[in-house]
């Protein structure tokens, strides 16, 4: 598992993270008329979903027996890689802490 891509700035990885909510929400929900709130929670969300193979991990195994609870542990793996290259990228300045 890598995460690949994740940009310099980490104003610019959280304009991202906004813009992607924006887009779902768009597309999936037009009538949501609530706010956004940036988050540790939403920043591995979005890199776990756009900057891993995280969705093709779930790709193979669904519809498998076991595939629910392969649904947890890949998540929680995934969300662990990602949380390691966000504070080795960022220090814990992603998570809203200041270092």
């Amino acid at each position: 598992m890598q995460v690949a891509g994740l940009p310099h700035q980490l104003d610019r990885l959280k304009q991202h993270v906004v813009n992607d909510f924006q887009t779902f929400q768009i597309f999936n929900h037009p009538n949501w008329d609530g706010e956004f709130t940036m988050s540790a929670k939403a920043i591995i969300a979005y890199v776990r979903h756009t900057l891993t193979n995280y969705e093709a991990l779930l790709a193979e195994i669904e519809g498998k027996p076991g595939c629910h609870a392969a649904y947890q542990v890949i998540r929680a793996r995934v969300n662990a890689i990602v949380e390691k290259e966000l504070d080795d990228k960022y220090g814990n300045k992603w998570r809203g802490e200041v270092s």
